[in-house]
Order: structure tokens, then sequence, then C-alpha cells
């Protein structure tokens, strides 16, 4: 993304699709991280390679007969956002973010918790 910011420090009249097709990036990325003084990776929660990851994960928990639940998901989330920024993040990724998470993996199966795993 240094690429895409220094690109359009050097020509502000460049549209951020064609930088997009140049670095294969999504446009809405550079618009966020424009909107975020041009800092991408600690707003985004997960890079595509963390998600990639994650997701082989929940395969494998449930491939063993141990699906994982939405909230150890959400708490593996913020140890890889830790990981990967050095920063703590104090409270899990919002709604929003499980609702688009499950939208771009439609096919991921949890476990659903049971009234005698809550006791």
């Amino acid at each position: 993304m240094e690429e895409v910011f220094k690109e359009l420090h050097e020509d502000n009249t460049i549209q951020h699709k064609q930088l997009a097709l140049k670095y294969d990036v999504r446009p809405s990325d550079i618009s966020k991280a424009l909107a975020n003084n041009g800092i991408p990776s600690t707003k985004r929660l997960l890079e595509a390679e963390q998600e990639d990851m994650l997701v082989k994960e929940i395969e494998m928990s449930f491939a063993h007969y141990k699906p994982m639940t939405k909230r150890q998901v959400l708490t593996r989330v913020v140890e890889m956002f830790t990981e990967r920024t050095g920063t703590s993040r104090d409270k899990l990724p919002s709604d929003d973010w499980w609702k688009e998470f499950k939208k771009r993996h439609p096919t991921l199966k949890l476990r659903k918790l049971k009234q005698q795993d809550l006791v």
C-alpha cells in the first residue's frame, strides 16, 4: 500500500480505480486508507493472509469434531491483530465485522452454544 501512497503523492490526478488495478487492491481499501491518514494496516483487523489462516483454523476445528464458537473466533481475531500490530485490543470485533466476515465465508460451520454449555 506504500507504493500506492507514493504514486498518489506524486500524481494526485490519478484515480483510485487505476491504482487499484495496477497494485491489485480494492479501490475502497485505498479510500479507507486515505481516510485513516494513510495507515491501513492497523485499522484493518486482519490482513488477507491472516483471514485465510483463520478460515483454515475454523475448518480444521470442524473437521476434528470440535467446531469453534463465535466467541472463540472473535477472540482469535483479537489475538491475530495483536500479533500483527504489536498493540493490544481490549474489545472484540463488532457485530458488523462479524456479519461481513460471514458474508465473505458463508460456508463456514461454527458450534452453536446449547443451554448446557452455558451452565
